[in-house]
C-alpha cells in the first residue's frame, strides 16, 4: 500500500496526450492515437503516480506558467499535495492576451504562423508592431524565475525542460536569477541548451523522429511532432530518470 505520489505536468502540444486534463486536449489524442511521454511514465510505472496533464497545444509559456499554479493550486485545494513537477517550456516567439470583453486567454500560437478566428488581425498586428526576439526570450526567462519562485515557496520538487532549443546563451539564466540545476539540457558538440526535438534527433533513428517521419508509415501526415516511439523513449530515457532524481532528493 505505497502511496500513489501526485505529479504536475505544464508543457505545450508535445506534453499533450490522452493523460490530458483538458477534455477538448485528451480527445484529440485519442482520437489520433497520440502517446507522449505522460502516458509512458504511468505505462512504465503503474500504479505509483497520480498524473495531472495540464499540457495544452500551442501554449505560449505563459500560459504554461499560469496552467502551472493553477493546477498545484486546485490539487492544494483539495486538501491533497504535489509531490512533483515537470515543466516542459515551448517557444519564445509565441504570446498570449487576455481579452476582457470574452473573460479569457487569446494565445498566438507561433510566430508567422496563421492564427485563424477574431483575434487573427489583433496577432498580426502584434508581430509586426510590438513582438521581437529578445521581448520573448525575456518574457520566457520572466515565466521560468516565476514558475520557480512559485514552486520554492510550496516546497514542490521540480524538473524543467524545454521542447527545444531556445537558448543561445547563459547570460539571460545570470541575468535573471534562473536556477539552472533544476533544468535538464541535451548538449553536445553542436547544440548547449537542446531539449526534447535535440535530444530525439540526435539518439534515434529518424524513422521514427516525427509523427510524419520519411521512411514509416505516418501516424499523422505533416504533423512533425515526436512519435509515439520518439516519446516513449525519451519517456524512459531521459524522464523516468528525471523523476528517480527527485525520488532522491
Amino acid at each position: 500500500n505505497i502511496k500513489m505520489k501526485n505529479i504536475v505536468i505544464a508543457g505545450c502540444s508535445m506534453s499533450t496526450d490522452v493523460t490530458s486534463l483538458d477534455s477538448g486536449q485528451k480527445n484529440n489524442s485519442t482520437n489520433k492515437n497520440y502517446l507522449g511521454y505522460p502516458y509512458f511514465i504511468n505505462e512504465r510505472r503503474p500504479n505509483k503516480y497520480n498524473l495531472y496533464n495540464a499540457g495544452r497545444d500551442a501554449a505560449d509559456n505563459g500560459t504554461i506558467m499560469r496552467n502551472l499554479v493553477d493546477q498545484v493550486n486546485s490539487i492544494e485545494d483539495k486538501g491533497l499535495n504535489v509531490d512533483f513537477a515537470l515543466i516542459q517550456w515551448s517557444g519564445s516567439d509565441r504570446a498570449s492576451k487576455y481579452i476582457e470583453a470574452r473573460k479569457e486567454w487569446s494565445l498566438s500560437s507561433f510566430h508567422g504562423g496563421t492564427k485563424v478566428g477574431e483575434d487573427r488581425e489583433m496577432w498580426e498586428k502584434y508581430f509586426a508592431e510590438e513582438h521581437t526576439e529578445e521581448q520573448g526570450v525575456m518574457n520566457t526567462l520572466d515565466n521560468i524565475f516565476m514558475s520557480q519562485q512559485f514552486l520554492k515557496s510550496k516546497n514542490i520538487k521540480y524538473k524543467m525542460f524545454c521542447g527545444w532549443n531556445i537558448f543561445n546563451d547563459d547570460l539571460g539564466f545570470k541575468n535573471k536569477n534562473i536556477d539552472v540545476s533544476k533544468f535538464w539540457f541535451y548538449d553536445d558538440t553542436n547544440v548547449k541548451y537542446g531539449g526534447m526535438v535535440e535530444w530525439i534527433s540526435h539518439n534515434l533513428n529518424p524513422r521514427i523522429w516525427t509523427r510524419d517521419s520519411i521512411g514509416h508509415v505516418p501516424e499523422c501526415p505533416g504533423d512533425q511532432h515526436p512519435s509515439n516511439d520518439a516519446q516513449k523513449l525519451f519517456a524512459i530515457s531521459i524522464v523516468l530518470p528525471l523523476l528517480d532524481e527527485l525520488d532522491k532528493e
